[in-house]
């Protein structure tokens, strides 16, 4: 994976809105990647995995803005396919960008 690449994303949509992740830098092990929001000032609820594909579940709060008012109240679950075998080591929500950093530990 190249820096700067688009990473494909599947979203379940929820009042969180999302745009577009890419990868922002990579190791053979690490990988970060950045995801524009749409909704400002979102809230991370969790992480995890279907065991395999690591996701992540975001929720709207009072201070959340750009929101998808059709689905008030709706999570937001973001998984991310193409980091098969990758957990989510950190993650951190900086006003539109969803900050994440993947790890993929030996098994």
């Amino acid at each position: 994976m190249k820096q700067g690449t688009i990473i494909k994303l599947n979203i379940t949509e929820g009042e969180v809105q999302v745009e577009h992740g890419y990868i922002y830098s990579h190791t053979d092990k690490i990988i970060a990647v950045a995801v524009d929001l749409k909704s400002r000032h979102a809230e991370l609820s969790a992480t995890g995995s279907d065991g395999f594909i690591p996701d992540v579940i975001l929720e709207a709060n009072e201070n959340t803005s750009h929101t998808n008012e059709n689905l008030k109240g709706e999570l937001t679950v973001i998984s991310f396919p193409e980091l098969k075998g990758y957990d989510v080591w950190s993650a951190q929500i900086c006003k539109y960008t969803l900050h994440l950093c993947f790890v993929k530990f030996e098994k």
